[in-house]
């Protein structure tokens, strides 16, 4: 999402870092 900074950073770079493997994904 454009309007959440904490989102981008998750679905950004942990998602493809690391895609639920220790990283609660939820926004």
């Amino acid at each position: 999402d454009v309007g959440k900074p904490f989102d981008l950073f998750y679905h950004g770079r942990f998602d493809e870092s690391r895609p639920g493997n220790n990283v609660p994904v939820t926004g």
